[in-house]
């Protein structure tokens, strides 16, 4: 089971990582972009047969920022937070695998340098959580 519930965190994470990333968003006025993030989460069960999926409420959300979305002439690019300066990844160019890598790694800076969260929030009876006027940038989830 808790293997099982590490995949959900890793899925988790990884969503949070790319959803924060306003839509239409030029180099000029990235600072003064800001976007709620909503995330979902949900327990899948399968025997087999059928998928069940159901919300998880009163969850809590921990969300942590990674690195910041700044600009640099006619383009744009992340900047790691100071604390996850060492993760030894290319943020502006990974792979899924290498995201995933990422994320790993980030946890276990958190997880060692006892990094407070940037915010947390509790989930609903739908299972959804939101965390109100993001700056651009990477963050990443735990739960």
């Amino acid at each position: 089971m808790k293997n099982r519930l590490q995949q959900y965190i890793v899925c988790l994470l990884v969503l949070i990582c790319f959803a924060v990333i306003p839509s239409s968003i030029f180099a000029s006025d990235i600072n003064a972009k800001q976007a709620d993030l909503t995330v979902s989460v949900l327990f899948e069960e399968a025997d087999g047969r059928e998928t069940k999926k159901t919300p998880l409420s009163g969850a809590d959300i921990l969300l942590y920022k990674v690195a910041s979305l700044v600009s640099e002439e006619n383009s744009s690019r992340y900047v790691l937070e100071s604390a996850f300066k060492d993760i030894g990844v290319d943020i502006n160019n990974m792979t899924a695998e290498q995201s995933l890598n990422a994320a790993g790694k980030c946890m276990d800076i958190i997880k060692n340098k006892s990094i407070q969260a940037l915010r947390s929030e509790k989930t609903d009876s739908s299972g959804k959580a939101v965390f109100k006027e993001l700056g651009p940038g990477m963050y990443l989830g735990d739960l």
